[in-house]
C-alpha cells in the first residue's frame, strides 16, 4: 500500500516535473512575464520526484522491480554477447604504401 503511494507521487511529480520546466523554458525563451515561478515549481518537483523515487525503490515491491530489470537487461546483454560471438566480422585490410 505504501509503495504504490510512493510510486504515484513518483510519477505524478515527474509528469509535472516536465510541464513546470518546458512552461519555464517557454517564458524564459519568449521574454514573457510569467504569473508563477514555474523555475522554482519544476526544482520543487525534482525533488520530491528523488525523495519519493528512493523510498519506492528501497520498499519490498521497488526492490522486486529492480531485480527484474536487472534480470532483463542481464538476459539482453548475453544475447547480444553471443550474437557478437556467432557472427565473426571480416579484417579489413589497410591499403599499403608501397609502390
Amino acid at each position: 500500500m505504501i509503495s504504490q503511494l510512493f510510486d504515484v507521487i513518483t510519477k505524478l511529480s515527474s509528469y509535472a516535473m516536465v510541464i513546470f520546466f518546458a512552461m519555464f523554458v517557454y517564458f524564459k525563451t519568449t521574454g514573457k512575464k510569467g504569473k508563477y515561478p514555474y523555475g522554482k515549481y519544476a526544482l520543487i518537483s525534482l525533488v520530491l520526484m528523488a525523495v519519493f523515487g528512493t523510498l519506492f525503490f528501497n520498499t519490498p515491491q521497488g526492490k522486486n522491480v529492480i531485480k527484474k530489470g536487472n534480470a532483463e537487461q542481464e538476459a539482453r546483454t548475453e544475447k547480444k554477447a553471443k550474437s557478437k560471438q556467432q557472427t565473426p566480422r571480416k579484417q579489413r585490410r589497410l591499403p599499403s604504401n608501397k609502390p
